[in-house]
């Protein structure tokens, strides 16, 4: 049972051990007909030291796990390593660190959140992603997507925008899209459907 079955109300029906050992891990196979999800975070306050954890995607790739598919994150905060100038020979890193992962990982879907200050990085890369892997489903959560929904979901190449806490809805999400159906339905979703939002 996926996570999204068990909420009602406002809150999880059911029990979910914690993991904390190898054994607690074996509780939550993957499935071997289940989604690569790939969860990008980009670079953010460039200027400083990373220190920003994407904590919105953390619990999105937790959920995912725990859903049983190949979860995968590229950081690209955290790998700047330190305070950089974002110029072209910082963006071609970017770039090229994208293009390695969508081609190694080759996910099914590609995850992108953040707040509203980095919307011309993550533009950037969803571009980018939508023109390198044109299969993938490409979902657009966090503060960004929260804020201004119906602009994101119009102004840049994603399939699905997730709106509010993301926990329980990319359960849902990540199901539909493995089954080939429609987000109708899904609470707290805009999407595309036949090319309108």
């Amino acid at each position: 049972m996926r996570l999204y079955e068990q909420f009602h109300a406002g809150r999880v029906t059911g029990t979910f051990p914690r993991v904390t050992t190898d054994e607690t891990l074996q509780l939550f196979p993957r499935r071997a007909s289940g989604l690569r999800f790939l969860l990008v975070q980009a670079p953010i306050r460039s200027w400083s030291f990373p220190n920003i954890a994407p904590l919105g995607q953390e619990y999105v790739g937790a959920v995912a796990f725990c859903d049983g598919y190949d979860v995968r994150v590229l950081d690209l905060n955290a790998e700047r390593g330190g305070p950089v100038e974002e110029d072209a020979r910082f963006w071609a890193w970017v770039e090229r660190r994208l293009e390695w992962a969508l081609d190694y990982h080759a996910p099914h879907v590609v995850g992108y959140g953040g707040i509203i200050s980095q919307f011309s990085q993550i533009r950037r890369l969803i571009r980018l992603t939508r023109m390198l892997r044109p299969e993938a489903k490409i979902i657009l959560g966090g503060g960004i997507a929260s804020c201004l929904p119906k602009f994101m979901a119009e102004r840049l190449p994603v399939d699905v925008v997730v709106q509010e806490e993301g926990e329980v809805t990319i359960s849902e999400v990540l199901e539909r899209i493995e089954h080939g159906a429609g987000f109708a339905g899904v609470r707290g979703t805009v999407y595309r459907h036949d090319g309108q939002v």
